[in-house]
């Protein structure tokens, strides 16, 4: 037999609730979850490594933005 529309919202009602109760049992609800992750790489040569990786990438794909703040700045 299937289960009734009201059988149905009573059950997701009941899990629900459940699920709200279990995460305010388990969860630190006093700061933002990044902060937990705040400064993980600090000091880490690999990490600065990465970002130096990053940046000379960026800076060998000009987009037109760049061109045009490019012209700005030959203006000055």
């Amino acid at each position: 037999m299937e289960a009734t529309i009201e059988e149905r919202l009573a059950a997701l009602e009941k899990e629900v609730s459940q699920l709200k109760h279990h995460r305010a049992l388990t969860s630190d609800n006093k700061k933002p979850w990044w902060e937990a992750h705040l400064g993980a790489f600090k000091d880490s040569p690999e990490y600065d490594a990465a970002m130096e990786l990053a940046r000379e990438y960026r800076q060998s794909q000009p987009t037109a933005a760049d061109e045009c703040d490019d012209d700005v700045s030959t203006r000055h």
